[in-house]
């Protein structure tokens, strides 16, 4: 059975409410709640009683264990942040917490607006002759000026027609029923079809116009609305504001504009580079080399990274840069990367590896050799360690100061006749390398060769450049007067020296070298060397070929 129960209203300020406390098979009607200094003037209560504490400002509601408790509900779960960066005037890219939901294109240039009503029509004037005395101009039968005969110089007569008044009005008001609309803003490709179609409504429309250039000269002109055009090759993206015409029987014409964006051609990345953000002191993968033909830093590409090569580009950035670097003890990792324009145009996807490759075996004596993948190529991490012979004899290649120690540790020095495998191409100490060589295997195991100078280069230039090569390519350790590197990239150089003429061996610890492929002259060749004292490399200055310096292979 229901039992009500009311609880004097609160005036003022006072929490006035309806509400409906269950309490078993009993409903309490509440239109009010009573008002107490504190609990203790409460003092003891009934379950579904209801005060407000002026102690505390809470409300409290009585249990079914007859004690007072605050009636306030459970926190609820923290949504997840949600923003929206601006990519200039191309679109918004809406995020939430880590991932991108969204992105949203500006809209289209809206249709033309409607034709405003038309004024009221002028009154009529005439002139009439007045002898002796001029033309005297009526308008809506009120005199409005005369005008006086100049003084006779013999000859001369005119004449007033009032008809041309009324031509004026009368073409006036066939323009006003003229409505054109040249359509959207449009992107074309040079070189490429570009359709136009404008729209038009009114009486007797004989002839459509188009001026591709807005140069003031009607390039098509036709009984129908829509046309095409081909933009010239241009050395730079072009803009033109096109206009189109509608032309009625009478003569009568209306025209309408749009802007039309003429891009020359899509935006080219060249590949990835490493470096160094200031910001938080970590390094990150950028695109290197981001090349529009007309240089316009107005392009505002947007970039669209897949960050494990699986064809799937999970990342929308404005900016090129982004922190997926592997470290030198990470996994090989995949990377692509693509960027379109403000135009929509899109570049070539490029792609990356960073990380540790797979181990590489030398089948020739069952050695073991770490990899790295840097930019698009695989590396040795570590300088070769086969004994190159001829007719079972050691040929051109040594153990720093003879010891085999030094062999585990820094890998052998080689001549360039041994490093180039002279028994196999015939390049050497006073030997010209034949016109036919291309790359050359060398000394390596099957599947690697040694690197050209620009082979080289190309690892300088994925890891930020030679100024600061030598910091990102050196080992953390065994380099003097703390010259050591931060081996960013895992590939480990270590300062192994040198072997000369004389037989005598130097500078490990301060210094490494590497032999390249490239030619050079007939008693020198180009090489690689790092320093303890510089963050520099150097690439492409020549050393005799019959000294000893280490060799890395590059993966075919």
């Amino acid at each position: 059975m229901a039992n009500t129960r009311m609880i004097k209203m609160v005036s003022g300020a006072a929490l006035a409410a309806l509400m409906l406390a269950g309490c078993g098979d009993e409903t309490t009607n509440v239109t009010g709640l009573q008002t107490v200094a504190n609990l203790q003037e409460a003092g003891k209560c009934v379950t579904g009683d209801m005060v407000l504490n002026l102690e505390d400002s809470q409300v409290y509601i009585c249990g079914a264990d007859n004690k007072w408790g605050v009636l306030k509900g459970e926190p609820g779960a923290a949504g997840a942040g949600c923003t929206g960066v601006s990519l200039g005037d191309t679109a918004v890219v809406i995020s939430c917490g880590e991932a991108v939901v969204d992105t949203i294109f500006n809209g289209a240039k809206g249709p033309q607006g409607i034709q405003g009503a038309r004024g009221e029509s002028g009154q009529s004037c005439s002139g009439q002759v007045i002898d002796g005395v001029g033309i005297e101009i009526t308008c809506g039968g009120v005199v409005v000026d005369t005008l006086g005969n100049g003084n006779d110089q013999g000859g001369g007569a005119s004449s007033v027609s009032s008809s041309s008044s009324s031509s004026s009005s009368s073409s006036s008001s066939a323009t006003a029923n003229l409505v054109v609309d040249a359509g959207a803003d449009m992107i074309c490709h040079n070189n490429t079809v570009c359709a136009f179609s404008g729209t038009a409504g009114g009486a007797n429309i004989g002839k459509y116009l188009w001026d591709y250039e807005g140069d003031g000269v009607f390039d098509d002109s036709s009984a129908t609305n829509s046309f095409s055009h081909t933009y010239a090759d241009t050395s730079a993206t072009a803009a033109y504001t096109a206009k189109f015409c509608a032309r009625d029987d009478g003569g009568n014409e209306v025209c309408d504009t749009t802007h039309v964006s003429v891009a020359n051609r899509a935006p080219s990345l060249k590949g990835f580079v490493i470096g160094k953000l200031i910001a938080t002191n970590t390094y990150g993968l950028f695109v290197d080399s981001l090349r529009f033909v007309d240089a316009d830093d107005n392009l505002q590409p947007i970039f669209y990274w897949d960050l494990d090569d699986d064809g799937i580009f999970e990342t929308v950035r404005q900016s090129a840069d982004t922190v997926v670097l592997a470290t030198n003890d990470g996994a090989l990792r995949h990377i692509a990367v693509y960027c379109k324009d403000i135009w929509g145009l899109s570049s070539d996807t490029v792609h990356a590896m960073y990380g540790r490759g797979p181990q590489l075996l030398d089948t020739r004596d069952s050695k073991t050799y770490a990899t790295i993948g840097i930019g698009t190529q695989m590396w040795m991490a570590e300088n070769l360690d086969y004994e190159y012979k001829v007719n079972d004899s050691t040929y051109g290649n040594w153990c720093y100061e003879d010891g085999v120690q030094y062999c585990a540790q820094y890998g052998r020095l080689y001549s360039w006749a041994a490093a180039m495998d002279s028994l196999a191409t015939g390049c050497g100490d006073g030997r010209t390398c034949p016109a036919s060589l291309g790359r050359a295997r060398g000394v390596c195991p099957e599947g690697w060769h040694l690197p050209s100078v620009a082979e080289w280069r190309a690892l300088l230039a994925a890891v930020g450049g030679a100024e600061t090569a030598g910091t990102m390519l050196k080992s953390t350790t065994g380099w003097i007067n703390n010259g050591n590197g931060e081996d960013i990239v895992g590939f480990s150089a270590l300062p192994s020296g040198y072997r000369d003429t004389t037989g005598s061996f130097s500078f490990a610890g301060r210094y490494t070298y590497f032999w390249s492929s490239s030619k050079y002259s007939l008693p020198n060749a180009p090489l690689m060397y790092l320093s303890y004292n510089d963050a520099h490399v150097s690439v492409g200055g020549s050393w005799p070929k019959n000294y000893g310096l280490s060799v890395r292979c590059v993966k075919d």
